[in-house]
């Protein structure tokens, strides 16, 4: 890779993660708050439940792939990977029941806005 790239090349999500818990926390609070929120439910809920209308499989589908999104790539066992990844499974599973039960996509934005604000807020008081 150049030293060209605007983005530097991470390798790993887990790389991604431990640039973004160095961020201040003015720059930080937008991305992990507003803008992730917005795109991953945008892809997990919105572009996923276009090509799925089972609900069921959708939910399954939503939940494994917002769950290993947020896992894969650590450097980590594939056992321990699993394990970190099922508490985002659940989140994913709790997301896409909600947007099966409202069919409205703002309202998935906007819990994922609070919980990603409340994880943000708890995790700068623990730095």
């Amino acid at each position: 890779t150049t030293g060209n790239n605007i983005i530097p090349p991470f390798t790993t999500f887990n790389t991604y993660q431990e640039a973004l818990n160095t961020m201040p926390l003015w720059f930080m609070i937008p991305v992990a708050c507003i803008w992730a929120p917005i795109v991953e439910e945008a892809i997990f809920r919105g572009i996923i439940r276009r090509f799925i209308s089972n609900d069921v499989v959708f939910v399954i589908v939503s939940s494994i792939t917002f769950g290993l999104l947020h896992t894969v790539g650590q450097e980590a066992t594939l056992y321990l990977t699993i394990v970190q990844s099922l508490q985002y499974m659940a989140m994913g599973a709790v997301m896409a029941i909600a947007y099966v039960k409202t069919n409205n996509i703002m309202t998935n934005m906007g819990v994922h806005c609070v919980q990603n604000t409340f994880s943000t807020i708890m995790l700068s008081i623990l730095k």
